[in-house]
């Protein structure tokens, strides 16, 4: 195209190359706007600062459409791709890049459109602060609820490559966004509103001392001023005492001279509460949260209430051991794929750790999180400790 371009500018004269040039200009800044608003998911509250107002014209010009073409249907015939197919809900630092990795490598899987994608965070980030009230009153149009849960179903479609999907069906599109997991207690309920086939969901399980460890590391190495500040035993004492104030744990701080001799047993367990309840107890109310992302029957429980036999859950041992291609074609199976072998790459992305987890502190959180494990066993029908061949210590975090 450019050898034909160069041709065509050196025998024109100077008003038609100045005319041609001018031409491709619009047709690209037009290529660079389409892409640009198709892969931009709608803040109907906030339209992003970034965009220019004929860009967030066109952005609710779209979105009217699109709402008053769904409140029609009712949500009873989509006209949409059913993307995503699964997603990969967690946990955070689990391996689940790494698994992320190796499905998109996969002849019949493909991944979100965009780089910027790496984790949607479409349905903890975006849909929450969209109410149906405010959307009504916005474009002054009477939105339905189901027209509202079709919209946004319509939109999350739009993270991928509709096109492809809708010309191949053998193509099957996924997501990953480890935090989905972490909000169990009412991200379950909007998942299945919005794609009411249920996609599949796969969560990647770690011993919780290893997988907080993990993720402490992980911080320490992109803050300098938390590793200069806190030590992971610190930050430890500091949520402790926030669980506890939420009565989600009894345990004593690291820091009391008895606490091996002290009761870890847990003073409540909100699992037969109300969703409500849950969203009492069970909130982010701390940035990081090493131990509250290792309770994994507390944020596993509603999404197996909900999605059934359509979530897997995994061990991250088992996913990155020596019998890993086992595991991995479960996995195919449950995604409805045919097996293919592990990509030939690095088993793991991850950096040395800058220091060692002391024994003491260890043995702390196996007391800690033996309470929560048991729970977590009885929710996976487990008669027997899963992190048990997890105890020893691991030298490297991974994303």
């Amino acid at each position: 195209m450019r050898v034909q371009l160069r041709l065509c500018l050196s025998t024109a004269t100077y008003g038609e190359t100045f005319t041609a040039i001018f031409l491709c200009f619009l047709v690209l800044s037009n290529i660079h706007h389409q892409n640009r608003l198709t892969s931009t998911v709608y803040d109907l509250s906030n339209a992003s600062n970034s965009l220019s107002d004929s860009e967030r014209g066109f952005m609710e010009q779209r979105a009217r459409t699109s709402l008053r073409s769904c409140s029609l249907r009712q949500n009873q015939t989509l006209t949409f791709p059913k993307a995503p197919h699964f997603i990969i809900i967690g946990a955070q630092k689990c391996g689940t890049s790494t698994l992320s990795q190796y499905l998109a490598q996969h002849p019949n899987l493909v991944g979100s459109n965009s780089s910027r994608d790496k984790e949607l965070h479409f349905l903890d980030w975006n849909i929450p602060s969209r109410k149906k009230d405010r959307v009504t009153k916005q474009f002054e149009m009477n939105v339905t609820e189901d027209g509202l849960w079709c919209f946004y179903g319509e939109e999350y479609a739009n993270r991928f490559d509709t096109h492809l999907l809708r010309k191949n069906s053998a193509i099957l599109a996924f997501e990953k966004t480890p935090s989905y997991m972490f909000h169990g207690y009412y991200l379950p309920e909007i998942l299945q509103s919005v794609c009411p086939w249920k996609p599949k969901l796969i969560a990647i399980l770690r011993n919780p001392i290893d997988r907080a460890w993990s993720q402490y590391n992980m911080d320490i190495y992109t803050n300098t001023k938390l590793r200069e500040s806190s030590s992971f035993e610190s930050v430890l004492e500091n949520e402790i005492d926030t669980l506890k104030a939420l009565r989600l744990s009894n345990a004593p701080r690291l820091s009391d001279k008895d606490w091996n001799s002290s009761s870890f047993d847990v003073p409540y367990l909100p699992e037969a509460e109300t969703l409500s309840a849950h969203k009492l107890h069970f909130r982010r109310i701390f940035l990081r949260n090493y131990l509250q992302r290792g309770m994994y029957a507390f944020q596993l429980k509603r999404w197996k209430d909900v999605f059934g036999a359509n979530l897997l859950v995994v061990l991250y041992e088992d996913l990155y051991g020596p019998q890993s291609q086992g595991y991995y074609n479960r996995i195919l199976d449950h995604i409805g794929v045919t097996r293919v072998s592990i990509p030939e790459s690095d088993s793991y992305q991850g950096s040395n750790y800058r220091q060692k987890l002391s024994n003491r502190t260890r043995h702390y959180l196996q007391k800690f999180f033996k309470p929560y494990n048991d729970e977590l066993f009885k929710l996976l029908k487990q008669e027997r400790n899963i992190f048990v061949q997890l105890e020893k210590p691991s030298n490297i975090w991974l994303a």
